[in-house]
């Protein structure tokens, strides 16, 4: 029954979207699991509710005895939850048949040392919990770029399904949140948006028709400017984090009106004149960045930051000129 249901699901849903190069990101593996195809489905809303409540029935998707099928309605949940911002409702369900699997067993790595290797993000009101997926996003790129330059010839197809979907389940699974209490810059939640629009984009790579890189980047564009975060753009000790967040946000904002606003904003971030893409790549992969799937995208987007900052340079200079003729 639930299989049935399932295919329905996928099936009656209506529109097809094929054109995945909409998305800015240059994604490696957008068809593990058939990614790129799931993805591109509308699924049917009516049979999608009905698909939960019999998983609900049955216990939850730990409870479904069919080999594999537990792991398939898990990957189908996480698309649709990716799609449209939501929350898995059940849990993860690894390809591999771990049993809940914790982020640092298995991208190895201390869960107690996050707060020091993050300093900066933990000052800004980020929790723990967010945290653990950043290093394990850190963690799973480094695979990634290997793979993109031909140093992982036989990769484990099975592990890095399992290792993507782990990642964007408790990504997704992350609630909207107003930061630490005691936190004076709160930039915890725009960290959380500017991370999903990494995600959809490069570790889970949804198709720019499904992607929901626009309303990311108007959500990431509201709690920017209702966080007080855009009068810390000429402080230095925010530079890398503003520069990752706004950069993502801009490339999310490609072709939308609000790809502007990210341009002014980036142009007021403290750098050098000229900017020089190598400087701001480097504080980008301080932070979370695959060059393979972004740079493309990101030195685009500098590239309109730079020509704004130049035509300002040359309006201030005219106005001085102006100003020292009247005065000599």
């Amino acid at each position: 029954m639930i299989l049935n249901v399932l295919i329905m699901a996928a099936a009656d849903g209506g529109t097809v979207s094929m054109n995945a190069l909409e998305s800015p990101f240059l994604a490696p593996l957008r068809s593990l699991q058939w990614l790129d195809i799931y993805g591109s489905v509308s699924a049917s809303p009516v049979h999608l509710q009905g698909l939960t409540q019999l998983i609900r029935m049955r216990g939850g998707l730990e409870m479904v005895q069919l080999p594999g099928l537990g792991a398939i309605l898990s990957f189908f949940e996480l698309i649709n939850c990716s799609k449209t911002l939501s929350h898995p409702q059940f849990s993860f369900i690894s390809l591999q048949g771990i049993d809940n699997p914790t982020l640092s067993e298995y991208f190895m790595f201390d869960a107690k040392s996050l707060k020091d290797r993050f300093v900066e993000l933990y000052r800004v009101g980020c929790s723990e919990e967010y945290l653990a997926i950043l290093q394990a996003m850190r963690v799973h790129l480094l695979v990634l770029d290997r793979y993109m330059r031909g140093l992982l010839p036989n990769p484990d197809l099975r592990q890095l399904s399992d290792r993507r979907n782990l990642i964007q389940h408790r990504l997704m699974s992350l609630r909207p949140t107003s930061g630490r209490d005691g936190v004076g810059v709160n930039l915890a939640e725009a960290c959380r948006l500017s991370t999903i629009i990494l995600s959809v984009g490069v570790i889970f790579p949804l198709s720019g028709h499904e992607a929901p890189f626009f309303t990311l980047a108007n959500m990431l564009r509201a709690e920017l400017e209702s966080c007080g975060a855009l009068a810390m753009l000429p402080e230095r000790q925010y530079t890398t984090i503003l520069i990752w967040i706004l950069t993502l946000g801009g490339i999310a904002a490609k072709q939308t009106p609000s790809r502007a606003w990210f341009v002014d904003k980036l142009s007021s971030v403290p750098t050098t004149l000229p900017t020089r893409w190598m400087e701001v790549k480097t504080r980008l992969h301080s932070m979370l960045w695959l060059s393979g799937a972004c740079d493309h995208a990101g030195e685009r987007l500098w590239k309109e930051v730079e020509l704004l900052k130049l035509s300002r340079l040359g309006r201030d200079e005219s106005g001085v000129s102006q100003t020292n003729r009247l005065f000599h």
